[in-house]
């Protein structure tokens, strides 16, 4: 709280709930938050929200059967933005194109960090390929999750960082 994170629990957000945000199990990113953080910081969505939907799908959309390059590629989207081809201008006579206009929209606001929301979301129940997982806590900015704490329990003897970390790489592969 003192970092200025908002705390919310996992069920809470969970799908059928009167506070969800989350339309499926299988969903990871808090849509509402998403949605609302992209038209803040691009004023021009306010105009256009047909792009905040195509703005999310690229973020959604990056595919590759390499874990490592399909994670630079998602490193690249959030920090240069998502690229939209706004319109073309076209000539009245001809139909042939004049212009283009293409806008970055951006998922977060590096310049001015207290206009980006931040939240952080205790056992957050996710459907994997076999079983639902639940991670001790997600890190979320504007809605997208940008990081997972496993935490263990100092006086359990089960409770190790290795135990942590096999969890946390089941849940790269599941979720």
């Amino acid at each position: 709280k003192e970092l200025g994170y908002d705390h919310e629990l996992g069920p809470d957000l969970a799908p059928g709930q009167v506070t969800s945000e989350r339309e499926n199990f299988r969903e990871v990113l808090l849509l509402p938050r998403l949605k609302r953080s992209l038209v803040r910081i691009n004023p021009i969505l306010a105009h256009h929200p047909v792009f905040i939907d195509e703005a999310i799908e690229q973020l959604t959309h990056i595919e590759h059967p390499n874990l490592e390059e399909m994670n630079r590629q998602m490193h690249k989207t959030l920090i240069e933005g998502a690229r939209l081809h706004l319109m073309d201008e076209l000539d009245a006579e001809t139909g042939e194109k004049i212009s283009e206009s293409t806008e970055i929209i951006k998922f977060f606001d590096f310049e001015n960090p207290q206009n980006n929301e931040f939240v952080v979301v205790n056992q957050l129940a996710v459907q994997g390929a076999d079983s639902v997982r639940r991670p001790d806590v997600v890190v979320y900015v504007n809605g997208i999750p940008l990081s997972v704490f496993e935490l263990k329990s100092p006086t359990s003897e089960s409770g190790t960082i290795r135990s942590a970390y096999l969890q946390l790489e089941a849940y790269k592969k599941e979720i």
